[in-house]
């Protein structure tokens, strides 16, 4: 990303979830300068980020260092006032990871500004061609009206691609997931830091197995989010039971996002496999039926499997019994996890 962003000469759009390290810490830094060279070169940079995710950068004077060298920064939602609904806001958030360069090449994943996560296993894509006009669009409707986002339905590419953006009020990643579910004949494979799926989609992937689809999770063997963890674990039970092949990885924090059907359809992006990135958050992910793309995808899975490990019917039934009553008492908190 660094190395694309150095090379643009007309424009540079960035939109992201958490940017706090451009306050400190060396990823950050390093985009900072780079961001702030390109427009003492004349180059148009935009940046739009959350008041939650990046809440140190908007208390810190970085906005206004970068203002100052004609970087144009927006914000999107500030902090909830006492008013009820404001408060509703918390959970609708902007969790989209985005950065356009020329217009000609894109980034888009999962991957956040900050050194904590330097050390994560995440995904990320770049990607040119046919759906650069798309991903252009989707940033300017964002950019030009954070709160009053208005989402377009794009088409596939000729090469099969498509840009996927969602909202709490037109959940295109959501209802792409639930269809391609719907329709799996042979695999599902999932993975995702955070697992609280919405009923249908739970129950979508319950009556998929049923008929025969092997499924298949990868997951984190802890994130940054304790309770988080606790909700994904008190799924496994179902899912175990059912023949379902769950593993954890074991060399770093998992923050990847994909899912993959059939080995004929994926999507990558932004999006957990949760009820807030599915149905409360602004997200954007890349759906594709490219056979080059699913091999790379593929081949990327395969290898994060290999350094994972499988949690068996036998093991998980050994667990203690602080961790059983733990997991009952989080089942409320998979409505808003």
């Amino acid at each position: 990303m660094l190395a694309a962003l150095r090379s643009a000469t007309v424009s540079i759009d960035v939109e992201n979830f958490i940017v706090s390290d451009f306050c400190d810490g060396e990823i950050g830094c390093q985009l900072l300068e780079v961001l702030k060279n390109k427009a003492r070169e004349q180059v148009r940079v935009r940046i739009l980020v959350d008041a939650i995710g990046s809440l140190d950068f908007i208390t810190n004077e970085k906005q206004s260092e970068l203002e100052a060298v004609g970087i144009e920064v927006k914000i999107f939602k500030i902090l909830p006032t006492r008013k009820i609904n404001n408060i509703i806001g918390l959970f609708l958030r902007d969790h989209r990871k985005l950065i356009i360069i020329d217009g000609r090449e894109a980034f888009i994943g999962g991957v956040c500004f900050q050194d904590s996560q330097a050390t994560w296993r995440d995904v990320n894509i770049s990607i040119t061609g046919g759906v650069m006009p798309s991903l252009t669009t989707t940033f300017e409707n964002i950019f030009s009206a954070p709160e009053k986002l208005e989402l377009e339905r794009f088409e596939w590419t000729a090469d099969g691609f498509a840009v996927l953006p969602s909202a709490p009020r037109n959940r295109q990643i959501y209802r792409e997931i639930l269809t391609a579910v719907r329709k799996a004949k042979m695999s599902i494979i999932i993975m995702t830091p955070y697992f609280a799926p919405p009923a249908k989609l739970l129950i979508a992937l319950l009556r998929a197995r049923r008929r025969g689809v092997s499924i298949t999770f990868l997951f984190s063997k802890a994130t940054d989010n304790s309770v988080g963890d606790l909700v994904l674990r008190s799924y496994l039970s179902m899912f175990l039971k059912r023949s379902c092949q769950v593993f954890f990885c074991t060399d770093a924090v998992n923050h990847g996002k994909v899912v993959l059907v059939d080995e004929k359809w994926v999507t990558v992006g932004s999006a957990n496999f949760d009820r807030l990135s599915l149905l409360y958050n602004n997200e954007l992910n890349i759906v594709s039926t490219n056979d080059k793309f699913l091999a790379a995808i593929g081949e990327m899975l395969s290898k994060v499997k290999a350094v994972s490990a499988e949690l068996s019917l036998k093991e998980w039934k050994n667990r203690s019994f602080k961790q059983k009553v733990l997991e009952i008492l989080v089942r409320p908190l998979r409505l808003i996890a």
